[in-house]
């Protein structure tokens, strides 16, 4: 995976935020977790099952409270 701008792949997280990386590197994140949690959704198509997440980073902003004024982290979802 790459992303332009870059990003810190170890501030990735799913659909739970509590679900982070188990580990990371420049270009990659690898989550290990039960198909059943981190916010997982499942649906049926036919005789198949699609489990699906969402892989989500939080920018980071200046100052940590109140109105944000700086940042050089992109959206990314």
């Amino acid at each position: 995976m790459r992303t332009v701008p870059s990003i810190d792949m170890r501030k990735t997280k799913l659909k739970d935020s509590t679900c982070k990386p188990e580990e990371s590197n420049n270009g990659r994140a690898f989550f290990k977790f039960h198909v059943t949690t981190c916010g997982t959704s499942q649906r049926f198509e036919g005789n198949r099952i699609i489990y699906e997440n969402e892989i989500s980073y939080d920018k980071e902003t200046l100052p940590a409270q109140g109105p944000p004024t700086i940042t050089r982290d992109p959206d990314y979802r």
